[in-house]
């Protein structure tokens, strides 16, 4: 169980100011109390310190939750996860966000003080294995493992940006830190994309591609397509496969999460630059074509003629295409997915498109295509845009798309 300082001989060992000292027992006659593990990293100067100092700590105590409180922490530079929590009393603590994952097994008689700890001392997964380190128990695997499991699983934002950092700073390695980095830059909350994508320059990405994706999930409009527009510039650059990963995954999504036309679009030529890296991760390349899908099918509503599925079409058209010149294999077998469960007739044509692209004369696979399409535009009641543009290509294909238009011509539909 979570327990708070409620005297001052608990902390008279760790040489806090007079100011913090006068400030805890303010907190404490507001029924906020402080771990000794939190006060450890509270000394003199430091970015916690002052983040306790804060007049809104003080004004808000009584309201104060994880997300409140992992705000000013941003806004403090405190590096440290920290986290509200109550004890067996009722009373609300302030505390690290580690110590909360470990409270059912970590017993405080038992803990050392954290200042004993050097910091080289957690750096590797190897040095944690060092017998009576007590980092051996705050990083074990089964902790990490349901810190893991709280960043992918967790439905409170605040949460998930805790387990994130705690796995930012523990001694996985930098391959597992990546990982997480990427399921945060895909979480569903901008919040948790920010949090993430600042936490980039750390593994050795750009503090300019850091700062746009930053930027991408936070503020108005106007910021986010201009990081959008910045992010593309870059592309120009050889970039390193994380910076890649980081810059797709988070513009997915964004767009997933439904923004306004002008960014939809900026979001998709920001695709487009990242094409040949979208292409070589078959599961990604796999959710990019279902938000397509769905991209398009909501356009779609609006009605076949819009100027906004026009645009949208086009542009997921290039993106594709592009995709399909470096990655033609994976893009093949994914389209023709998709296609089987298209239902909708702009998802079809546009899919049908994107086939017509990768298939050409004299392909296995051209027979089936031309079915595919003779079927959809004999199912056609109306000549719209995508028929137009499929009937174009079975054109472009002779006497063998024209049989198979006669073939389905008895049992088209009238009009």
């Amino acid at each position: 169980m979570i327990k708070g300082v409620s005297k001052p001989g608990e902390i008279t060992h760790l040489g806090l100011s007079n100011r913090l000292l006068a400030r805890i027992g303010a907190l404490l006659k507001k029924n906020l109390h402080v771990t000794v593990a939190a006060l450890e990293a509270a000394k003199p100067g430091t970015p916690l310190e002052a983040l306790l100092l804060r007049g809104e700590v003080l004004q808000e105590a009584a309201t104060l939750d994880g997300a409140r409180i992992h705000e000013l922490a941003l806004e403090s530079a405190v590096d440290t996860p920290l986290s509200i929590a109550d004890d067996d009393t009722g009373a609300r603590v302030l505390c690290l966000a580690d110590e909360i994952e470990s409270a059912d097994e970590w017993s405080g008689a038992n803990a050392q003080a954290l200042s004993v700890v050097q910091p080289a001392t957690i750096a590797t997964r190897r040095d944690t294995t060092t017998p009576g380190n007590a980092a051996d128990d705050i990083f074990s695997g089964d902790h990490l493992t349901r810190v893991r499991l709280k960043l992918m699983t967790s439905a409170n934002a605040a949460e998930r940006i805790e387990a994130l950092r705690v796995l930012a700073f523990s001694p996985l390695d930098a391959a597992d830190k990546a990982e997480a980095i990427l399921q945060a830059l895909s979480d569903a909350d901008d919040t948790v994309r920010a949090e993430a994508a600042r936490l980039l320059p750390g593994l050795g990405v750009g503090a300019d591609v850091a700062a746009a994706l930053g930027d991408l999930n936070t503020g108005d409009a106007v910021r986010r397509i201009a990081a959008a527009e910045k992010l593309a510039k870059m592309a120009a650059v050889p970039a390193q496969e994380l910076a890649d990963g980081a810059v797709i995954v988070c513009a997915m999504a964004a767009l997933k999460g439904g923004v306004d036309r002008v960014l939809k679009l900026r979001l998709l030529e920001l695709l487009v630059s990242r094409a040949d890296a979208v292409g070589r991760n078959a599961a990604r390349l796999s959710d990019l074509l279902r938000v397509l899908v769905g991209l398009i099918a909501a356009a779609n509503k609006t009605g076949p003629s819009s100027r906004d599925l026009e645009d949208l079409t086009g542009i997921s058209q290039r993106l594709v295409k592009e995709i399909g010149r470096r990655h033609a294999d994976s893009l093949l077998s994914i389209l023709k997915t998709e296609r089987e469960r298209a239902a909708d007739f702009a998802v079809e044509a546009f899919l049908l498109a994107a086939l017509f692209d990768l298939i050409p004369i004299g392909h296995p696979d051209e027979n089936a295509l031309l079915e595919w399409s003779a079927a959809y535009l004999a199912r056609d009641t109306e000549e719209g845009r995508g028929s137009r543009a499929i009937g174009a290509w079975m054109s472009r294909r002779g006497g063998s798309a024209l049989q198979k238009l006669c073939a389905v011509f008895n049992d088209a539909t009238p009009g």
